[in-house]
Order: C-alpha cells, then structure tokens, then sequence
C-alpha cells in the first residue's frame, strides 16, 4: 500500500489513521516508512472508513484481493456508500443497496458472536459435566 500517498492525497494525518486503526501513531508511521506491513484488518478499516474506490488507487495487487474479494457468481468491484457493484465471469454486474449489504453485514457479525457464545457455553457445560461425574463417583 502506497500509505505515504495515500495520506497526502486524503489529507489524513498519521494520528488520525492510528484512530481508524487502533494502533500507535508510531506503528502508523512504521507501516507508511515500509518498516511494517498493514494487516488485512488494517487494510478492510482503511477501506471502510474512506471507501474502496479511494483507496484502491493506492492499494497492491494482494490488497486488492482483500478488498475485492471474490462472492459466488463474480468479484466485488465497487463499493461505494451508495451500492455495491459485483462482476461475474461474463462480465455481468449485480448492485446491491449499500444499507442491505451492511445490514447483512451486521448480521452476519451478529451471527459470529452468537456462534462463539454458544461455543463458550457449551465448554462450561461440559466442565460442569465433569464436575458432577467426578463428585458422583466419590
């Protein structure tokens, strides 16, 4: 990621970058002088904070894979705070409302942590388990 143009274009300053990413101003300039690489995380927030058509100007082929990253049917290829464009392999494209794709978003993510809950859940009930096999056998 060309972070360095990036910031100059956007006029985003290293500290407010280190907000989007929750990380030190100094791990930001680490990332912008090539000392450190952003992570996908870091690469997705970018994205969703300033839009993908921004910085997709600056990003690398792999990033572009994190950004653009292939759906069944096609490859995302906008995504803009209006719609989200997907290309299949014939070139079609399908657009989606920009608020349905992040409410399914939000739901998927809400589905994420309802799965890890539950996963927590059963750990606990099967340590509960043992614990009452072991004080029937004494």
């Amino acid at each position: 990621m060309d972070l360095k143009g990036f910031l100059k274009e956007t006029r985003v300053s290293q500290v407010e970058l280190s907000r989007v990413f929750d990380c030190s101003p100094g791990n930001v300039s680490n990332i912008v002088t090539g000392k450190r690489n952003m992570t996908e995380t870091q690469v997705r927030r970018l994205a969703d904070k300033y839009g993908l058509d921004v910085v997709s100007k600056f990003a690398s082929p792999a990033e572009m894979k994190i950004l653009r990253p292939s759906v069944p049917g096609g490859t995302v290829v906008s995504d803009n705070a209006s719609a989200v464009q997907v290309q299949s392999g014939d070139n079609n494209h399908i657009s989606a409302d920009a608020t349905l794709v992040a409410v399914m978003k939000q739901q998927s993510d809400q589905i994420s942590s309802l799965i890890a809950q539950q996963q927590v859940f059963l750990d606990h009930q099967d340590r509960l388990l043992s614990l009452i096999e072991a004080c029937q056998k004494q």
